[in-house]
């Protein structure tokens, strides 16, 4: 079966065509089929919501003790990684202070561009 876009005048034509009945009897279908669903709907959409709500508020828990203890703890993690690793150690824990320095720039240079980009647009 081969289906293509119409314009709204032309659905409008081709429904004032249908028969009174038949076009109430589909209305009244859509609208008892969404009516059913919406309980359904509701539910999903306050799970989606609390789910990220909650992780909202486990992100903002977790960085209040990172911005309040962030240096003791930055020392401990370079004492252990120097006892463990040595200087290899002490190597690729400056490996990675650089990949995630550098991924937080090119994220927020991403988001620059493109507030650019959108800027000079119509």
């Amino acid at each position: 079966m081969f289906i293509r876009a119409i314009s709204v005048t032309q659905f409008l034509a081709l429904a004032a065509k249908v028969p009174g009945h038949l076009l109430e009897h589909v209305v009244e279908h859509r609208r008892r089929a969404v009516v059913r669903a919406g309980p359904q709907r509701a539910v999903a959409l306050g799970l989606a919501l609390g789910g990220g709500l909650i992780q909202l508020a486990l992100s903002i828990f977790i960085a209040f003790f990172l911005f309040r203890d962030g240096v003791n703890i930055a020392g401990r993690l370079t004492y252990a990684v120097e006892r463990i690793g040595g200087e290899r150690g002490k190597h690729l824990l400056t490996v990675a202070a650089n990949t995630v320095r550098g991924v937080v720039y090119g994220i927020l240079g991403t988001a620059l561009a493109q507030a650019i980009v959108k800027y000079f647009t119509p």
